[in-house]
């Protein structure tokens, strides 16, 4: 469980990753996609090897599972 704080941040990740949202909101964007709005309750996932940008406005906790 973690939390982030409002701004614009970049992830690497070694492992793949399931991020739940627990509370606020997340916009994420991987590789040079566009970004995606995930609520409270919902969740995404992130390969090996790879990263992703991610964008709050509020503090927002979060879960992180390793695959």
């Amino acid at each position: 469980m973690g939390v982030i704080a409002p701004g614009q941040f970049h992830f690497g990740t070694d492992a793949a990753e399931r991020m739940t949202v627990v509370s606020g909101e997340l916009s994420i964007r991987t590789g040079e996609g566009e970004w995606r709005l995930y609520p409270a309750g919902t969740q995404f996932e992130v390969a090996a090897k790879s990263g992703f940008d991610v964008r709050a406005v509020e503090p927002t906790a979060y879960l992180c599972e390793f695959l």
